[in-house]
């Protein structure tokens, strides 16, 4: 099987988690569409801010530990505490998070995981970060 260029947008990649550079057509660039999935997952979640990508993202990079402290996500946060805390709140009605006393812990259920996954590799490229972080700016959170 031929390696998808750099031009071959997610759509078109086999691996629903690569993330490709700028694709031309018609002569016109445009950017690669995240994996369906991920979309569907983000909206249907209400992830819908910077903030809320960045806290996902952070849970899942310390996935390893069981819980991790609101104190240290304070710390480590560029939001004030009422946003973080409003962030917070509605990561648990989403499902996402769950949390015991100052502990937080990512809910999981192996979809979750997945999608997170997903998100965290569309993360590393900085063309799949743009789009990531462009995403909650061109989607209203209500559509489903």
């Amino acid at each position: 099987m031929e390696e998808p260029g750099p031009g071959t947008a997610i759509a078109e990649s086999n691996d629903p988690g690569r993330v490709a550079h700028p694709t031309m057509s018609k002569g016109l660039a445009g950017w690669p569409k995240l994996p369906d999935s991920l979309e569907r997952f983000m909206r249907l979640r209400r992830i819908d801010s910077y903030h809320k990508i960045w806290f996902l993202l952070l849970m899942h990079q310390h996935s390893e530990q069981r819980f991790v402290s609101r104190e240290y996500v304070r710390q480590v946060s560029f939001a004030d505490a009422p946003t973080l805390d409003e962030v917070i709140a509605e990561l648990q009605q989403a499902g996402l998070l769950t949390g015991a006393g100052d502990l937080l812990s990512l809910d999981d259920a192996p979809e979750l995981l997945g999608e997170l996954d997903a998100m965290a590799l569309v993360f590393a490229d900085p063309i799949g970060r743009q789009e990531l972080l462009r995403f909650p700016f061109r989607t209203p959170s209500a559509a489903v």
